[in-house]
């Protein structure tokens, strides 16, 4: 199985609280990863501290979610997977105008998939064998959207002065269009 996670470790190692609930038990979460047994182990472990999980073992039938409706706070995409590797079903998904916050995760990505997914519009890349308690936090940060879970539609998605463009949702800054 990739990564640190299993059936058997539930709880989220360092966080302090792991036994409560999260604040926001109504966060949606798709995990997309052709691992049958990481999607079965991280699904427990997500939906036991509150999230609402719902998995798909390969990319196509989760495109087809997503282009059918269906919407989620985070989908958390693996890197590696057959027919649509991570960055194309990524790739799609922003085509389609879908702009889902997105984790990658990997279990053997380097610099190079970390850049290219980012490039492609992911927020964030986690390789596998970090702690659930990082992965959820993680989730909690882009989901809050970095305002605490207060979400103010009203607010531009980026504030610019002259070069610098600080990004709201991705918590990014760039400078003259590169960060």
């Amino acid at each position: 199985m990739n990564g640190q996670l299993d059936r058997e470790s539930r709880s989220i190692p360092g966080s302090g609280d792991s036994a409560s609930p999260i604040e926001n038990p109504a966060l949606r979460i798709l995990v997309v990863d052709d691992d049958p047994d990481f999607v079965e182990a991280i699904s427990a472990n997500l939906s036991e501290i509150g999230f609402q999980v719902t998995s798909h073992t390969d990319s196509r039938s989760a495109l087809t979610c997503l282009l059918g409706g269906e919407t989620f706070d985070v989908l958390l995409i693996d890197w590696y997977m057959p027919a649509i590797n991570g960055v194309g079903l990524l790739r799609e998904i922003r085509n389609a105008g879908i702009e889902t916050p997105v984790i990658v995760l990997s279990g053997a990505g380097g610099e190079f998939e970390e850049d290219v997914a980012l490039d492609f519009g992911a927020m964030d890349f986690v390789d596998k064998s970090r702690r659930l308690s990082i992965l959820v936090k993680r989730i909690r940060l882009i989901a809050d959207d970095g305002n605490g879970g207060d979400r103010d539609t009203a607010a531009p998605e980026a504030i610019t002065v002259g070069g610098l463009s600080l990004r709201r949702r991705s918590c990014r800054a760039l400078w003259r269009g590169a960060e």
